[in-house]
């Protein structure tokens, strides 16, 4: 498993009576296992407090194919043990969630019906946020200073990347994630990242979709 930034998982553990597992081990224990001759390696995952669990997973099967793609699902507590639902991104799940930090790290999906949910994770993402885009370049009119003593103006706007969820800014200077309180009230300018070429249209989406 690699991890590209420090402290990039947020866990949330269970009291189980057995076995005495973390959630996302209980996972691995059961989602990574040989299924008809075919390996899975998580590549990056994030498990939510609210039980939703997302990973970018690397099947490789018996032949040595291998495909990439996001799963996301959901973790339930029992009393001795956890219900997990996973759908990979290629089934056409409703669920629309994903998280665009984990879209961001993952190569060109492999069908249309891939690209069209992650169209519309990233949609529903930008929604929630006032219309601002994953991965927009934020250049302030003047540098924001930090109690670290770190000063910069441009910074990428990644949410969901750190394992504090209000540190949504990293620091073009020093790749680190930075809170900006009443970041809309200071003087800047926003540069949109560019369109991935596996992206589709909200009107391609609509029409997909129906």
């Amino acid at each position: 498993m690699t991890n590209t930034d420090e402290n990039v998982f947020a866990l949330t553990i269970l009291t189980l009576d057995k076995p005495p597992l973390t959630t996302v081990d209980y996972i691995r224990r059961h989602f990574c296992a040989n299924v008809n001759g075919t390996r899975r390696d998580i590549v990056e995952e994030r498990l939510l407090d609210d039980g939703r669990y997302f990973a970018l997973v690397w099947d490789i099967a018996r032949n040595k194919s291998s495909s990439i793609a996001i799963w996301t699902g959901t973790v339930k507590a029992g009393k001795n043990s956890l219900t997990i639902t996973l759908f990979s991104e290629n089934s056409g799940q409703c669920e629309i969630d994903g998280p665009p930090w984990l879209i961001d790290l993952a190569p060109a999906p492999t069908t249309e019906t891939a690209a069209l949910w992650r169209t519309r994770c990233i949609e529903r993402a930008q929604q929630r946020t006032g219309g601002l885009a994953y991965g927009s370049m934020f250049t302030f009119a003047r540098p924001v200073i930090f109690e670290d003593g770190h000063s910069c103006q441009s910074f990428r706007y990644v949410p969901g990347r750190s394992i504090d969820p209000g540190a949504a800014f990293r620091s073009v200077k020093n790749q680190k994630f930075y809170r900006i309180p009443h970041f809309l009230d200071r003087a800047h300018s926003v540069c949109e990242p560019p369109k991935k070429g596996w992206a589709l249209t909200i009107a391609e989406t609509k029409a997909a979709a129906n």
